[in-house]
């Protein structure tokens, strides 16, 4: 039988495969250790993706092999089960190398009964041939080595970070404000804490949930995922699982965080958002295996699940707004308004509720107050003001929203605005008059002690003490307690003399700052807490003395998380500013032309990253753009161009010129419409946007929030090796990142177009530039060695800079090679003379000299 030639061809000859040359290796010594001591079996390494099996593997051929003698099979590819059928594997990697030492057998996909047989003949096989055996895999896949009775098996929780490989990742704040011994297992995943790149938490979450396990199982991951963290109860009230099969195959899943004897489970804490866009796929299969009958309904248990915990409201928002169609996101805000006002969550509320504004649904007015109310506790008052205007004179609006509306318009309105809503409050409370001593609504409440509140500090006592007794809603009444201790802040005198009626406010206001350990307070009480504590401030005296340290802490927390979240929303308002400033509402009657720059209806933009450097790829999210929606020429041509001025609007206009030079200017404008279009429509996404192209009538560029390229990346080396603080471990990786991402031109296939050939002469000198200057530094550091290193990068980029040849000679004279220092110079003399046709600087010959003479 002819044999294919995939087993012959994954032999590495001394050298690390090409596929894996991206692999950031990080050496794990004590792994490698345990590797070693069982070499006579087959290992298996065993875990979810994203705990650093292949780096594993790769950190083992190079540091026990140097890659002599060794096969790396990949398992994922179909050619491995076509040859795996056919039932000679060993044999074949004994024909092409007959002394091979360790075959790696990447990422075993699933197979059937008869092929899990036939690997483990193969494993057999090799190891009777004194050959080592090393497999990867996931847990779901780990089949043949239960036909490995003797088997090594590394799993996920020993490929999980130690102490001080976590305390390597992190800076000494990071170190000082929270000890490795303290963070949990499911927080050690390699992925998550050694990549760092934006979307690893992205790619770690969708691989998980593209992992082939039962769909039972997976639905304990994704609610995992979601609630980050909660108990057991939580996850069986999402659908029926087994509880003691869960706590077998879970062990396999240490990042999922599960603690059986206790009950509960912490995630890593990852962004719902992306979590959320992760599962979308998915949500048809878990529905099935749930307790609920549709997607909305999955989705809304997850975040009435994530609800309870304060520091988890704003996920359980994200959760909606990404999974939820308009109607039923008004329809949980609507339920869920006031618990999120409650566990203080603005920002996320504020969010979920502005992105309704323009869909068709009930409750229009609800959802318009909680808006305003969001806005009011973020600092826009302005804001708040409108919004809360149109509900509070609209007698179509609900009672509750219309005297939510009214408040705030008294509050923050001016002249005639505020006098008209102080009408219809005192108006509102004098029809309530009449209604006896029974309790009143939560908003009627709010209403009569605003009316009350304007009659002074002792009125407004009164109208609390009243309202507590009739059982008033605890909520009102901290909101009226803050009320009465605001208006106790307006001057010294009368804060000084508080009547006495305050009394049992203070006390009542206590009372609800106390908690326990676990818990912590509500919004409304650490408002009444906060104003009780800046009327203090002021002057005025407590009747029980100081708060608690604990009650005080947690009024700090609070204040601390609002003052966060209007931070959060400051940022989004000057983003909003910055785009209306670039897209002007009358657009279409200008000259501007908005080509792109729209936001996908998903929320989400897939990472576009542009590699120029060796051979010119495009992906999206990791994977290439397909070769037919890139094979036009100008496309790809006009793509480098607008990546090699990252950050900066080039003009159309000399884009143009060097892309048609022999076209006069307004055919070569026509040209690039033309390839313009040709470029959008291959970035396009499915939903039909191009967030990635930004242009106007004179001007174009990359829109760098959504994409990244290897020119920006290589900017950033070389700021660091020229400016940056010297370290030695991360300039290690720069150099290891240089010679494998680097070592070639940017894409030397184009030679016509002049802008193109500047930028690839510009971003050479700079790599040049930072290499010598990184070599020097090195020296001056004490560490000639790695000066040597970095002078010899340099010198492989620029050949012909004498000043390059000078910081070798430098650093190999610092490191007592004097030979080697001579060599250099006449190296550098003989290029010069042939290349330039001109000899070394007279200072370059002192330094020869100098050796000469010592």
């Amino acid at each position: 039988m002819q044999k294919s030639g995939f087993i012959s061809k994954a032999a590495c000859r001394g050298y690390r495969p090409r596929r894996l040359a991206s692999f950031n290796v990080r050496q794990r010594t004590r792994l490698i250790t345990r590797l070693a001591r069982d070499r006579l079996v087959a290992r298996f390494v065993v875990a979810p993706t994203g705990y650093g099996k292949t780096c594993l593997a790769i950190d083992y051929a190079e540091t026990m092999f140097s890659w002599a003698h060794v096969f790396w099979i990949n398992a994922k590819s179909p050619c491995f089960i076509r040859d795996l059928d056919d039932g000679d594997i060993a044999g074949e990697c004994m024909a092409a190398d007959p002394d091979v030492k360790l075959v790696v057998i990447e990422d075993v996909p699933q197979l059937d009964a008869q092929r899990v047989q036939q690997l483990s003949r193969e494993i057999d096989a090799l190891l009777a041939h004194d050959c080592e055996v090393l497999v990867t895999c996931v847990p779901s896949c780990d089949l043949a080595g239960g036909l490995q009775l003797d088997r090594f098996r590394m799993g996920a929780g020993e490929l999980l970070l130690d102490d001080d490989e976590i305390d390597a990742a992190r800076s000494d704040e990071e170190r000082v404000r929270l000890r490795s011994s303290q963070i949990p297992a499911s927080h050690r995943v390699p992925a998550l804490m050694w990549d760092q790149m934006p979307d690893a938490p992205a790619r770690f979450v969708a691989a998980a949930i593209r992992e082939d396990i039962p769909s039972d199982l997976l639905l304990v991951t994704a609610t995992v995922f979601m609630l980050h963290r909660g108990s057991f109860e939580d996850v069986a009230r999402m659908g029926p699982v087994d509880r003691l099969i869960a706590a077998d195959v879970l062990a396999d899943y240490p990042h999922l965080g599960f603690d059986f004897e206790e009950s509960c489970f912490e995630a890593p804490l990852l962004d719902a958002e992306i979590v959320a866009q992760s599962l979308k796929g998915e949500l048809d299969v878990l529905v099935e295996r749930s307790s609920f009958s549709t997607r909305v309904d999955l989705a809304c248990a997850w975040a009435d699940a994530a609800l309870p915990s304060n520091h988890d409201a704003d996920r359980a928002c994200d959760m909606v707004r990404v999974l939820c169609p308009v109607k039923d996101r008004a329809r949980w805000l609507v339920q869920h308004g006031r618990d999120l006002v409650r566990r203080g969550c603005f920002y996320p509320l504020h969010r979920l509720a502005g992105g309704l504004r323009k869909g068709q649904f009930d409750a229009k007015d609800q959802i318009r107050i909680l808006e305003a109310l969001s806005c009011r506790l973020l600092g826009d008052e302005d804001r708040a003001l409108r919004l809360a205007k149109r509900c509070a004179f609209d007698s179509a609006v609900r009672d509750d929203a219309r005297a939510i509306g009214l408040i705030m318009t008294a509050r923050f309105g001016k002249g005639v605005l505020h006098d008209n809503a102080l009408a219809a409050i005192r108006q509102w409370d004098a029809s309530m008059g009449g209604r006896g001593e029974g309790a009143l609504a939560w908003h009627e409440a709010l209403l009569s002690a605003w009316a009350k509140r304007e009659d002074g500090i002792e009125s407004l006592a009164r109208a609390w003490q009243d309202l507590h007794d009739r059982g008033a809603d605890d909520d009102v009444l901290c909101v009226i307690a803050s009320w009465l201790y605001g208006l106790a802040k307006g001057g010294e005198a009368e804060s000084a003399a508080m009547p006495a009626s305050v009394d049992p406010v203070e006390r009542y206001v206590r009372s609800r700052l106390a908690v326990d350990d676990a818990g912590s307070v509500d919004f409304f009480a650490a408002s009444a807490g906060l104003s009780m504590e800046h009327a203090h401030m002021r002057g005025m005296p407590f009747f029980g003395g100081p708060l608690s340290a604990g009650a005080l802490l947690e009024l700090r927390r609070a204040e601390t998380s609002i003052l966060c979240q209007r931070r959060l929303y400051e940022q989004r308002l000057r983003q909003e500013r910055t785009t209306s400033t670039l897209w002007p509402g009358d657009l279409a009657a200008t000259d501007f032309v908005r080509a792109s720059g729209e936001e996908p209806a998903s929320g989400r933009v897939p990472l576009l990253e542009v590699k120029t450097f060796g051979r010119f790829d495009v992906t999206l999210d990791g994977i290439s753009i397909e070769p037919s929606r890139m094979k036009r020429k100008r496309s790809r041509e006009l793509l480098v161009l607008l990546t090699a001025n990252w950050g900066r609007d080039v003009s159309i206009d000399s884009i143009a010129s060097s892309m048609w030079p022999k076209s006069d200017l307004y055919t070569a404008r026509k040209n690039f419409g033309s390839a313009w279009s040709q470029l959008r429509r291959a970035l396009t996404l499915p939903d039909g946007t191009c967030p990635y192209l930004v242009r106007t009538r004179y001007g174009c560029r990359l829109n760098e929030r959504h994409a990244k390229s290897d020119l920006a990346r290589l900017a950033d080396i070389c700021r660091e090796l020229q400016l940056g603080r010297i370290d030695f471990d991360a300039w290690l990786e720069l150099y290891n990142e240089i010679d494998r991402d680097f070592s070639g031109e940017m894409l030397p296939v184009e030679v016509e177009n002049h802008l193109i050939a500047k930028a690839r002469k510009d971003y050479s000198v700079r790599l040049v530039d930072a290499l010598t200057t990184a070599s020097t530094r090195l020296v001056d550091a004490g560490n000639p060695q790695w000066g040597i290193w970095f002078a010899r990068a340099a010198l492989s980029h620029g050949p012909t800079r004498e000043d390059v040849h000078v910081a070798l000679m430098r650093a190999q004279i610092a490191h007592g090679q004097r030979t080697a220092a001579m060599m250099t110079y006449l190296n550098c003399q003989r290029v010069l003379s042939d290349e330039l046709g001109i000899d070394p600087s007279p200072e370059t010959k002192a330094l020869y000299e100098s050796l000469l003479e010592s």
